[in-house]
């Protein structure tokens, strides 16, 4: 199996036994996209981009209130919510999820898929 059909198995997987997570982006430190699996409605060049600078901007507030490690972001606003976790030393995963989704389940598997991406991108 290609790197690409590992990853788009892993987010498909993801998004399958996670119920609320409506689109899923792999992404380069640097912003630029890596796979993902969104609605056609979003731009990938823009959710990335934006993705990027939403964790490197938390990450350096974490840095200045003296936290010494940031495991994700978390945005909610009125539809939903807007999540990203570093994903090894060189990308980060960053997902759109609906109102009602729980947290905990979306942890649980995070954790797993982060893994099996770093273990399939050799991070």
């Amino acid at each position: 199996m290609s790197e690409e059909e590992q990853l788009k198995y892993l987010l498909k997987t993801l998004i399958r036994e996670v119920k609320g997570i409506s689109s899923v982006m792999i992404l380069a430190k640097e912003g630029l996209p890596i796979f993902e699996l969104i609605n056609e409605d979003h731009n990938s060049l823009h959710i990335s981009a934006l993705s990027a600078i939403l964790y490197k901007t938390a990450e350096r507030l974490s840095l200045e209130g003296k936290k010494s490690y940031m495991d994700f972001v978390l945005i909610q606003n009125n539809d939903g919510k807007i999540m990203v976790f570093e994903c090894g030393d060189e990308a980060y995963l960053s997902m759109f999820i609906e109102e009602d989704a729980r947290l905990d389940l979306i942890f649980a598997a995070v954790k797993k898929t982060i893994k099996n991406i770093e273990e399939v991108l050799d991070f």
